[in-house]
């Protein structure tokens, strides 16, 4: 039988926390704004042939 010890003193587990959070959250903001531009293409177009249609 094989046993392994770990131990993980409480400033590497918050240091593991902080590296899970952080990237939780940059994987957030990164999608929410990749989300925003690709949605925000399709409005100002829109705007635009709106302006252009009411100007003739």
């Amino acid at each position: 039988m094989h046993t392994t010890l770990l131990y993980i003193d409480p400033g590497t587990g918050s240091l593991i926390a902080q590296v899970i959070l952080a990237g939780a959250a940059a994987f957030f903001m990164f999608f929410k704004n990749a989300f925003k531009s690709f949605f925000n293409r399709f409005k100002s177009d829109s705007k635009k042939t709106d302006n252009e249609q009411n100007s003739n």
